[in-house]
């Protein structure tokens, strides 16, 4: 799975305490390297108000965009917990890919 990434998509390598948007980007995460915490944060008149952790990605998995109605008083984001080496691909390409390779669908399915 992880060639795709690396042959088609953009590589990151951030810092501890990257902070990662993943609402709606269009886009989808692959986490060579590190680890990263998934939170739902409240927003309370333009600032930030309370995190709730909802999960932690560790290396060799994946973190897709997230979908939010626009009245919704929450955004999920991702933080690194330590050096990271992230990669991104467009989620159409990774669609066709998916499409084209019978060992990758059965991954997804």
């Amino acid at each position: 799975m992880s060639r795709i990434f690396t042959e088609k998509g953009t590589r990151i390598e951030a810092p501890a305490n990257y902070r990662l948007p993943i609402e709606k980007t269009g886009k989808v995460g692959y986490l060579e390297k590190g680890s990263m915490i998934l939170f739902a944060v409240q927003k309370k008149g333009g600032a930030d108000g309370r995190r709730t952790l909802l999960s932690t990605v560790h290396s060799g998995k994946l973190i897709f965009d997230m979908e939010r109605e626009a009245e919704l008083p929450y955004e999920v984001f991702a933080f690194s917990e330590e050096p990271v080496v992230l990669w991104e691909l467009e989620t159409e390409t990774l669609k066709s890919f998916l499409r084209s390779s019978e060992e990758e669908k059965a991954n997804f399915s």
